[in-house]
């Protein structure tokens, strides 16, 4: 497949990438898990005091001693009940992003099967009521099982009914018409009024007519949504004044698309403000550093232990196929400058001299038989540990790309080139996504721009640890 295939079809999934998948919208908010825990252990703790309840006040079950023993006495037990119980449905990953109903039981069964071993261990069984335990491992399925379907619903409820935002908008007559048709009551916005300027320089006359929708509108929440350009500066300093009065939050609205995946920040030198774009967590000196230091650590180690097996693979490419061992490539690195990126080569030789630029597929006739088993277990990578030593590329960063391809992808795709921002890595955030060889390209631009915004050395050390573990599984490059 050539590159102008490969963007086309990059450009025709793009509609279905723009909307999350039916198991994304399944999957249940972070804050949806931390309320799950706190129900479940409030549940527990109370699934042992009704039953303690239901035992010994409720009359329901006649007493057998003369007297009732006193709560104090179960409160050890059911507070290490408790902690126990919260222990096994962690460990039944109860709480994770998937759905793990179904080992309730199986979560709820291992605390019971804890509390007697402690009972038959302390030789405390004796003292305890076993009927209360009983009526405890009775309610418990039914009030966790209870508690989380209650809470899904609650939060369901409350996500179908989005706050709504009241919104004065004003400017050019297509501004108010993109705001109309974004600004909707779907979306959780109350349109309150439309201050049209005009297509003219009514620019005076809208600052007035926006001072007195404020006087008539003007309250703690409201939005004033306007476009920069509809006034003069000193005009808008007045509207400034107007909204920090009357506690109405300012947006400035854009109808581009150039803006959309720019991460911008405004910053201020002496009088003058300036906006552009954020600076990214490696614009620090500090950080550069320190992941400089684990490149050169993991890249050393990297070329020791996997050094050996490149090149028993390269000898036995060779020994497959006439060529050369290695395979050498220019890539676009950091700030878009070209490096020669080597690789142990795993294709016939000449693989693009009929083609052309090509990227590999999952069945690429190219592929020798050994080459095929170099790709999958990623072994064809480990030179790549010698153009990290060397600064070239990093462990953890977006993937470096062939200038034909950059070329044409700068074109397609807005916010592209800030990838090149950062130095290229042997893996990054978009591969352990599943976004290796050809997939979408929006994808993984997306990806790329997420990791640059929110870089760590513990995002770079998940990384590593999700990448050695893919190699482990064989799911290399294709």
């Amino acid at each position: 497949m050539k590159v102008n295939q490969t963007t086309e079809d990059a450009r025709e999934t793009k509609p279905a990438s723009s909307r999350p998948s039916e198991p994304a919208l399944r999957r249940p908010s972070s804050l949806f898990r931390w309320a799950l825990f706190f129900c479940d252990a409030a549940l527990l703790s109370c699934g042992f005091l009704f039953a303690h309840w239901i035992r010994f006040f409720s009359g329901i079950i006649p007493l057998v001693g003369p007297s009732v023993p006193p709560l104090r006495l179960y409160l050890p037990v059911f507070s290490g009940g408790t902690l126990l119980g919260m222990a096994a449905l962690l460990a039944a990953k109860r709480y994770s992003a998937g759905r793990t109903d179904g080992r309730l039981i199986w979560a709820l069964g291992g605390m019971y099967g804890a509390l007697f071993l402690a009972f038959f261990a302390l030789k405390a069984g004796a003292a305890y009521s076993r009927t209360t335990l009983f009526l405890a491992a009775v309610l418990h399925p039914a009030l966790l099982g209870a508690g989380r379907l209650l809470l899904l619903r609650a939060f369901r409820a409350a996500a179908a009914i989005p706050p709504s935002v009241p919104v004065i908008t004003a400017g050019d007559t297509r501004m108010l018409q993109c705001a109309g048709e974004s600004l909707t009551a779907e979306n959780g916005f109350r349109l309150v009024e439309r201050l049209n300027r005009g297509d003219g320089e009514g620019t005076d006359r809208l600052c007035d007519d926006i001072h007195a929708a404020l006087e008539r509108h003007g309250q703690p929440g409201l939005w004033l949504v306007i476009s920069p350009l509809s006034m003069k500066p000193e005009s808008f300093g007045r509207v400034l004044v107007d909204c920090e009065k009357h506690l109405v939050d300012l947006k400035l609205a854009f109808c581009s698309q150039l803006l959309a995946h720019a991460d911008l920040e405004a910053q201020k030198v002496g009088k003058l403000w300036l906006v552009g774009l954020r600076v990214t967590p490696l614009s620090c000196l500090s950080n550069r550093i320190l992941k400089r230091a684990l490149d050169v650590i993991g890249a050393a180690v990297g070329l020791a232990l996997g050094g050996p097996v490149a090149l028993l693979g390269g000898l036995l490419v060779r020994l497959e196929s006439r060529g050369p061992v290695f395979h050498a490539q220019r890539r676009l690195g950091l700030n878009a400058q070209e490096f020669t990126l080597h690789k142990v080569r795993s294709m016939i030789p000449g693989a693009e001299d009929e083609t052309g630029p090509t990227w590999a597929t999952r069945e690429d006739p190219r592929r020798t038989r050994v080459g095929t088993l170099l790709r999958r277990f990623s072994i064809d990578e480990i030179p790549q540990f010698w153009n990290v030593l060397k600064g070239e590329m990093s462990l953890v960063g977006p993937r470096p790309e062939r200038a034909c391809f950059v070329n044409q992808f700068r074109e397609d795709y807005l916010g592209y080139m800030t990838r090149h921002r950062v130095k290229p890595g042997m893996t990054g955030w978009a591969q352990v996504h599943g976004l290796r060889g050809n997939t979408s390209v929006e994808k993984r631009r997306d990806h790329d721009l997420h990791y640059l915004r929110h870089w760590s050395i513990f995002l770079d050390l998940r990384i590593l640890l999700a990448s050695f573990a893919a190699v482990l599984r064989g799911q290399g490059a294709c």
